[in-house]
């Protein structure tokens, strides 16, 4: 089994590369959304 300290640091690695993906996945969402909307301003015109 992994030592306490080790599981420790590990937890807190994986933390960090959680948040960086959740933090990528709002960014794109907001972009996405602002690329869909011109594109459908755009059909529209």
């Amino acid at each position: 089994m992994v030592a306490e300290g080790e599981f420790d640091r590990e937890t807190i690695v994986h933390r960090k590369g959680y948040e960086s993906f959740i933090g990528m996945m709002r960014i794109g969402a907001v972009v996405c959304f602002i690329i869909a909307m011109f594109v459908i301003f755009a059909i529209a015109k």
